[in-house]
């Protein structure tokens, strides 16, 4: 049987909303401290988008998308700020330049190491085979 993380047992026994349970300390809503305008590329109206201080492949072109409102999930996202995602997708693919790269976001808790909504962008491909091997380990397939 899988074990759940402790951020997802929290979201389910927890009876007020889970973002609420890190915003106090949340990294990314902190964009005016040092070590964060060292690490943020771009800012636009409602995101800024940032190189991820742990990056997943140790590759130096992990950067995140995220909304200067502390938001949860996406569904909790105004339309006028999925409207800048335009701009951000723009910025992305200038900043990737000819190279491959791919996103994803965690719409759940499970794994995720913060409450604040993010979108990764890393440089590469996300592989079927891969994709499908690692939905085999969580026993979707």
């Amino acid at each position: 049987m899988k074990q759940k993380s402790i951020q997802e047992a929290n979201y389910h026994t927890n009876k007020k909303r889970y973002d609420d349970l890190w915003i106090d300390n949340c990294p990314l809503c902190d964009t005016d401290s040092q070590s964060q305008k060292d690490i943020i590329l771009w800012r636009w109206k409602h995101w800024y988008i940032l190189y991820n201080k742990f990056p997943y492949t140790h590759t130096k072109k992990h950067i995140m998308a995220v909304p200067y409102e502390h938001k949860s999930r996406s569904e909790d996202i105004e339309k006028e700020l999925f409207s800048e995602l335009y701009e951000v997708h723009k910025f992305v693919r200038s900043f990737f330049e000819e190279e491959d790269y791919f996103s994803f976001t965690r719409e759940t808790f499970a794994w995720r190491s913060l409450s604040h909504y993010h979108i990764h962008f890393l440089n590469g491909t996300m592989k079927g085979k891969y994709l499908r091997e690692m939905l085999k380990e969580q026993y979707l397939f």
